[in-house]
Parts: structure tokens; C-alpha cells; sequence
């Protein structure tokens, strides 16, 4: 965990955000493991049927999400290469903006 000396109000800034946005993302994936990843991928499947993007970018995207969400949670709540975390963060989060768009 990078601890500011400096600024030690931004350490605990540091913590709740990745505390939060790991719960957020945890619990997204407990409810994706736990209706299955074949249930998520059917889902996927409906909600994504009338659009642009491709069956097999939707199903392979829908397999591996849940995966991904719990290792964020498990990545934010480990404080391990911060900077890292938080670029790979916002660009899941872009993905699941994009995917509320289409």
C-alpha cells in the first residue's frame, strides 16, 4: 500500500474510494457466480441481440466479467500497484458504460 507521509487525510481518501468501488465490484460478481456463468451469458446474449456488436465478442465478454470483477475487488482491496489498479478500473468501468449505451 503507497502511503503519502505528506498528506496523511489522502490515505484514508485512498482507502474508503477502494474500499467502495471493491465492494461494488464484489458483490456484482458474487451475483454473477451465483445465478452461473452460462445464466450471465444468456443474458448478455438477450440484452445485447438487436445491436452492433458481435454474438461473439458479447459471450466472450459476459464468460469472463465476473472473473474480472472479483479480481478488481480483490486487487483495490490489496493496494498492490494502486496507480495500475485504478487505470485497469476506469477502463472497466468505461466498458460497462459503453455496453449501457449500445
Amino acid at each position: 500500500m503507497c502511503l503519502n507521509k505528506n498528506h496523511p487525510e489522502l490515505n484514508w481518501i485512498s482507502i474508503v474510494l477502494r474500499v467502495g468501488f471493491a465492494t461494488l465490484f464484489a458483490i456484482a460478481a458474487i451475483g454473477k457466480f451465483k445465478i452461473g456463468i452460462p445464466a450471465v451469458v444468456g443474458n448478455f446474449q438477450t440484452m445485447f441481440k438487436d445491436t452492433w456488436l458481435p454474438s461473439f465478442f458479447v459471450t466472450g465478454y459476459a464468460s469472463v466479467i465476473a472473473y474480472v470483477e472479483a479480481a478488481v475487488a480483490l486487487w483495490l482491496l490489496t493496494g498492490c500497484c494502486l496507480k495500475s489498479a485504478w487505470i485497469f478500473t476506469s477502463f472497466l468501468l468505461m466498458s460497462l458504460a459503453a455496453g449501457m449505451l449500445v
